[in-house]
């Protein structure tokens, strides 16, 4: 089942970006030759408009914002469509602007390893480069290897599902329902279908949707213990913390995977938080622990749920069967200052 592709490494990436790329510099220029230099640079520099969201740029060459520092380079590839692997950035390499050219650097001097990337909701805004700039680069139109990834001539249930899984795994949940829907009508228990529309109706705090989607998979498909994880998640939002125990209990005992079972066990440990219930909100941090690894992102939501237990005005679940109540999966938020991080839906995957 894949995740985040490398998102934590190309984070890593960008900032190596900034760190001990100047290469020797040639000798001093005038200061005035230098000057004009720097502005027609920086009007080169200024025609970047990094206000596309990558997901909008498919089969498009783009530049991700610079890197800091005196000698900024520029992070550059194509986006394309991998419908298994969902919206990804392949990185061509880097350029960095000199004397109002683009000046591309050598694929080697790309951090070695890091090749492309999956598209998420934390990926940042890209700019597209133009015809102009693509040629001066020495860029095809089209990279040949895009040809591997045409997408299918007929758009039948697996086009539709595998392209909801592609917008939910960019967080554009809306989208998503655009394909998964119409698949639904189709074909509801096709293959991995189920799960990536309650995960988008979670996602968009649509529970009883996402509800009654997951409960007629699990009648389908009763041993899948991320259709649980959703059934737990959507039950545990409208205030039924009794299903929503059972569907998490159910879905871990199902699992294989510790990070699966961790996420329900926090998601638990979070509802009784909300409700201030200290012995069962005791119960799911042990089983959180039983499961999480130190450090891991659970353990940091347990973490910021006991510094935060005794601040007043803390929202609530609400009672069952009402509006659910504040942003789901995004966070809790008191009255008053502090955000209290709510675990967070897990990302869409195949």
């Amino acid at each position: 089942m894949k995740r985040y592709l490398e998102f934590v490494a190309l984070a890593a990436f960008f900032v190596a970006l900034g760190v001990g790329v100047q290469g020797v510099r040639g000798a001093q220029k005038a200061q005035d030759t230098k000057g004009a230099r720097n502005t027609q640079d920086a009007q080169i520099a200024s025609q970047f408009s990094f206000t596309t969201k990558a997901y909008e740029a498919m089969n498009r060459w783009v530049v991700f914002p610079p890197s800091s520092g005196p000698d900024p380079r520029y992070l550059y590839g194509f986006v394309y469509t991998d419908l298994k692997a969902g919206f990804t950035f392949r990185i061509e390499s880097t350029f960095k602007i000199e004397n109002g050219k683009l000046v591309a650097q050598r694929k080697g001097d790309v951090i070695e390893g890091l090749s492309r990337f999956r598209i998420n909701p934390g990926t940042r805004d890209v700019a597209i480069l133009t015809p102009e700039q693509v040629a001066q680069l020495g860029l095809p139109v089209e990279p040949e290897w895009l040809r591997i990834y045409e997408p299918p001539t007929e758009t039948g249930v697996e086009y539709l599902k595998d392209m909801g899984y592609c917008y939910n795994a960019a967080g554009v949940y809306e989208k998503a329902l655009e394909y998964l829907r119409p698949a639904y009508e189709q074909q509801p228990h096709y293959k991995g279908l189920e799960y990536e529309l309650a995960f988008a109706y979670n996602a968009l705090k649509r529970f009883d949707e996402a509800i009654a989607v997951a409960d007629s998979a699990i009648a389908n498909t009763p041993d899948d213990p991320m259709l649980y994880r959703e059934l737990g998640y959507a039950l545990k939002w409208k205030g039924d913390m009794e299903d929503a125990e059972k569907a998490c209990r159910t879905g871990i005992e199902k699992s294989s995977s510790n990070e699966m079972r961790a996420e329900m066990a926090v998601n638990m440990a979070h509802g009784y938080f909300m409700v201030r219930n200290r012995d069962k909100y005791r119960q799911w941090v042990v089983e959180t622990a039983k499961y999480a690894t130190p450090g891991s992102q659970q353990m940091r939501h347990i973490d910021a749920f006991n510094s935060e237990w005794d601040k007043p005005d803390t929202v609530k679940l609400p009672p069952a069967g009402t509006i659910p109540g504040p942003q789901a999966p995004a966070a809790v938020v008191t009255s008053e200052a502090p955000t209290i991080p709510a675990p967070p839906e897990t990302q869409s995957g195949n």
